[in-house]
């Protein structure tokens, strides 16, 4: 399975255990990849564990920035997405709409359905 296979689209927030944080396109992903930044210049692939997909656990949520970690380490947000939600000129306004993916290993994927 894929991260947009699993999500149903194509973008989002991936928060990983660590805290590090990468918002970016992952319509690229193959098989059992998460995004992961190459010295600072570009979001690749990168395989994970057989089926890491698996058992993930979802959830719908009104306002998505009830599952950002208190601090946050943002590696990637090409596009400032983070940003404008944290000084008011998010582009969709009020509408912090998304689906939560919580995976086995503590990464949580968050699908706002207004990104794709």
């Amino acid at each position: 399975m894929t991260l947009q296979e699993l999500t149903g689209q194509e973008s989002g927030i991936v928060i990983y255990p660590n805290r590090e944080t990468i918002v970016c396109n992952w319509s690229s992903l193959e098989e059992n990849e998460l995004p992961r930044v190459l010295n600072g210049l570009a979001v690749i692939g990168y395989p994970e564990e057989d089926e890491v997909f698996e058992g993930a656990e979802s959830a719908d949520t009104e306002d998505f920035r009830t599952s950002f970690p208190d601090e946050m380490n943002v590696i990637w947000d090409e596009n400032g997405d983070l940003k404008s939600i944290a000084d008011g000129t998010y582009y969709w306004k009020d509408d912090f709409r998304a689906t939560i993916y919580t995976l086995r290993n503590g990464t949580v994927i968050i699908a706002p359905p207004l990104w794709n």
